[in-house]
C-alpha cells in the first residue's frame, strides 16, 4: 500500500503518534521556511552567557550576512504547525497548517497550507466547511508569490502591491512577512554587535530598493544570533523610522543533528495583535517532488512523507 501521507490523515493521526514519538522528539527549522526557517550549525561550543559581543569587523560582518543568506538545511523538509491569532481583544484563533520547503537556483521556496475554521454558525444553522488556503513562496533576489484561496479555479501570482495585507482575514502575518524579502536586500549596514534574550547578536540594518519604497515601509533591522547563525528578531520601520511590527524566535532545538525552530510569533506593534507560530511535527532529510513545487498545483492534492519519517516536537 502507498505509504504517502496526507494533512487530513496527519490531523486525524496527530495525537496517537505524538504519544508514541514523545521520547525522541527534536525540532524544525523554518527560515519558513526560507531563512526564516533554516538555521546553520553551532559555530562555537556551549558557552557561559557572556556580556555583549564585541562587534565584528566590516568583512566578518558581510560574511555573516553573506553566510545567513545562503544557509539551508540538509535535504528538503515538511512540518506540521499550528498559527494562533491573539489579537489584543477578543479570543484567540488557531489554525492548522502544513509547509513543504525546498531550494532550486534562485533561492528557498516553501509552500503553505492553511485551513481557516469558519465562524460560529448561527443557532440552528449547519457549519460551513472549513476555508483552505495555499501559498507558494519563493525567496531569493527575485522575489515572488503566489496564492490559491478558497474558490479559486486556478492559483494568481500576488503583485508586491499586495504583499502587506493579511494572509487572510484574522491574522497579522502578511505575504510579505512569510516571503521576508528584505533579508535579500542589497542595501545593507553593519550596526554593531548587542544581546537579545541573553543571546551575543549581530545587528544589521536593510533598505529596500527605490522601487519598492513607499509611505509603509521603511528600513528593516535584523538581528542575526552570533552563535547559532539564526534569525532572533526582525524589526520592520516605517517610513517615518517608527518600529511598527517586530518578529521574535521563541525557541530552537535539535533534529536529526540540525537546529530547527519550535515557536515564534510575529507582534503588529500598531493594533498589539500577534500571532504565534508553534512546529508541531517535522520530517527532514526528504526528496520531495518538484510538481509540489508548481505554481500550477496549488489548490491539488500535495502528500506529506510517510509516517515513518516524522518526529514530532
Amino acid at each position: 500500500m502507498k505509504d504517502d501521507y496526507t494533512f487530513s490523515k496527519f490531523i486525524r493521526e496527530y495525537s496517537w503518534m505524538k504519544l508514541l514519538t514523545q521520547f525522541f522528539v527534536g525540532t524544525l527549522a523554518l527560515s519558513l521556511l526560507a531563512p526564516s526557517l533554516s538555521f546553520a550549525q553551532p559555530r562555537h561550543s556551549d558557552e557561559v552567557v557572556a556580556p555583549t559581543p564585541v562587534a565584528l569587523s566590516a568583512a566578518d560582518a558581510a560574511k555573516e550576512l553573506s553566510d545567513f543568506r545562503h544557509s539551508r538545511l540538509d535535504g528538503d523538509f515538511c512540518i506540521i504547525f499550528e498559527l494562533t491569532h491573539r489579537p489584543r481583544k477578543g479570543d484567540d484563533v488557531v489554525y492548522n497548517g502544513a509547509a513543504w520547503g525546498t531550494w532550486n537556483d534562485q533561492g528557498p521556496v516553501t509552500r503553505f497550507r492553511l485551513i481557516e475554521k469558519p465562524a460560529k454558525p448561527a443557532t440552528g444553522q449547519p457549519a460551513a466547511a472549513p476555508a483552505t488556503w495555499e501559498w507558494l513562496v519563493q525567496n531569493g533576489s527575485s522575489p515572488h508569490v503566489w496564492v490559491f484561496a478558497p474558490g479559486a479555479t486556478a492559483a494568481r501570482e500576488v503583485p508586491s502591491s499586495e504583499w502587506r495585507t493579511p494572509l487572510f482575514p484574522g491574522t497579522v502575518y502578511t505575504p510579505f512577512d512569510l516571503l521576508m524579502p528584505f533579508i535579500f536586500w542589497s542595501d545593507s549596514t553593519y550596526s554593531g554587535a548587542g544581546r537579545v534574550s541573553d543571546r551575543g547578536v549581530d545587528i544589521f540594518a536593510l533598505k529596500p530598493p527605490t522601487a519598492e519604497q513607499n509611505s509603509s515601509l521603511g528600513s528593516v533591522r535584523i538581528y542575526i544570533d552570533r552563535e547559532f547563525g539564526d534569525l532572533v528578531r526582525t524589526e520592520q520601520l516605517d517610513a517615518k523610522g517608527k518600529l511598527v511590527r517586530q518578529f521574535d524566535l521563541g525557541s530552537i532545538t535539535r533534529v536529526q543533528g540540525q537546529w530547527m525552530i519550535e515557536n515564534c510569533q510575529l507582534q503588529d506593534l500598531v493594533t498589539h495583535d500577534y500571532d504565534k507560530f508553534d512546529v508541531k511535527a517535522v520530517a527532514l532529510k526528504q526528496k520531495l517532488d518538484a510538481a509540489i513545487f508548481d505554481p500550477a498545483q496549488l489548490g491539488k492534492q500535495a502528500d506529506l512523507p510517510p509516517q515513518s519519517a516524522w518526529a514530532n516536537l
